[in-house]
């Protein structure tokens, strides 16, 4: 079952939200080719270490560098990226292709990411005020 909506801070589970960070990605994927600039323009709200889910931000960095490379940026390139830095079993074909399944628009994609970095940011706040406990 997804996991939609913002979680509040607990000892348990920080806040975070995993259905926009796949929102995020999926408008990523759903651009291919960068015609709408998606990736560079929720590069400027959010970065990897922002994604509460590790295989989301290992997907998010891979997509980066695909994009650096001026390489097309969809299901098929970012696996075959994760297979070349053997890190095919962390991240599959399967969930990756599953990031587009419930998105069919990229619109929104930057307030999404505001989320993510919202949340992201609360997380560090939270881990600042444990540290000086």
């Amino acid at each position: 079952m997804p996991d939609s909506g913002f979680k509040t801070e607990t000892r348990a589970r920080p806040r975070h939200d995993l259905d926009a960070e796949r929102k995020v990605l999926a408008a990523i994927l759903l651009d291919g080719e960068g015609h709408l600039a998606v990736l560079p323009r929720v590069q400027t709200i959010t970065r990897a270490e922002d994604f509460y889910d590790p295989r989301h931000a290992l997907v998010f960095t891979v997509a980066g560098e695909l994009q650096a490379e001026g390489q097309p940026v969809d299901v098929i390139t970012v696996c075959a990226k994760l297979k070349a830095r053997d890190r095919i079993n962390t991240v599959d074909r399967q969930f990756v292709g599953e990031l587009t399944d419930e998105t069919f628009t990229v619109a929104h994609c930057e307030a999404h990411a505001r989320i993510v970095a919202e949340c992201a940011l609360t997380r560090r706040v939270f881990e600042a005020a444990a540290a000086v406990q």
